[in-house]
């Protein structure tokens, strides 16, 4: 059993630590390649030696493989000593003090020990973890501008609104008055920034569902991923009756009060209506879900 964690010895000299307590054991080595071996050592390695092994735990000790070398069956002894010594055992000091080039560094080992977990990745939104966030953007990248409008030589500019008004910029969003007048976009936006400007938007759009949505935080990403997609655009905000529904938990109910009575949605051809769809779809999937 190992009484020390001054272990930065050449692989020889690993060797010889390794076969004494064999010998010890009456295996076959021959007093010359014992005494050959042992010149490796002053005397005191050797006492650092005998003071790192006790004789009865020499039965644990593996037998050789004939095809093994000096050198690979001491590598091999080096590394199930390391195995069964305790991490706190190590003395960095005195490992550290070794002038041995072929030392082995016991810090190194025990720090890897302690956490190979790497730190999750941060959001850059209060509402979204990463993955969560980067599905919303996605998904709304494709609704408010998968054509590009807007866009030229790498830079996004302001470009007229379907629904008239203030013109749209990047993805979708709807220049303000002030924004106009104090010509903030006038030179385009580059990609990086059109990317913050949405995850902007997207947090706005969190807080308009969440102030009309008393339970939203109980409801799964899809659902709650589809409204926030909803309020980006102002649709769910505009149909109270569809906020009371979903606040009862008629979610049914919800999903076919949600395009009743909205001219866009009647036709075919609006770019209004795939986005509803997916509103009452994510509501109809979550009304089956708490039925079963």
């Amino acid at each position: 059993m190992l009484k020390s964690a001054n272990l930065a010895l050449h692989p020889l000299k690993w060797a010889v630590l390794a076969l004494l307590p064999l010998t010890l054991n009456n295996m076959s080595i021959t007093p010359e390649e014992m005494e050959k071996l042992m010149k490796l050592f002053d005397q005191e390695d050797l006492d650092k030696i005998m003071e790192m092994l006790e004789v009865e735990d020499a039965e644990a000790i593996p037998e050789p493989s004939k095809s093994m070398s000096v050198d690979q069956y001491a590598r091999s002894r080096q590394e199930q000593m390391l195995e069964r010594m305790p991490v706190d055992e190590v003395d960095s000091e005195e490992v550290e003090d070794e002038e041995d080039s072929g030392s082995l560094d016991i810090i190194m080992y025990a720090d890897s020990l302690e956490d190979d977990e790497e730190p999750e990745e941060e959001s850059s939104s209060q509402y979204y973890t990463e993955d969560e966030l980067e599905s919303q953007m996605e998904i709304l990248k494709e609704l408010e501008n998968s054509i590009g409008a807007g866009k030229k030589d790498g830079k996004w500019y302001p470009h007229k609104s379907v629904e008239g008004g203030n013109k749209t910029i990047a993805y979708g969003h709807k220049i303000t008055d002030e924004e106009r007048d104090s010509g903030v976009f006038d030179d385009g936006l580059t990609e990086e920034e059109a990317i913050e400007l949405l995850k902007k938007d997207i947090d706005d759009a969190n807080r308009k569902v969440r102030d009309k949505i008393k339970d939203f935080d109980s409801f799964p990403f899809y659902l709650k991923m589809e409204l926030v997609n909803s309020a980006y655009r102002g649709l769910i905000q505009g149909s109270p009756n569809t906020l009371k529904l979903i606040n009862q938990g008629d979610f049914e109910g919800a999903a076919d009060e949600f395009t009743n009575n909205v001219p866009a949605y009647d036709d075919e051809d609006s770019g209004i209506r795939p986005r509803m769809d997916r509103v009452v779809d994510a509501l109809r999937k979550y009304a089956k879900e708490l039925d079963d």
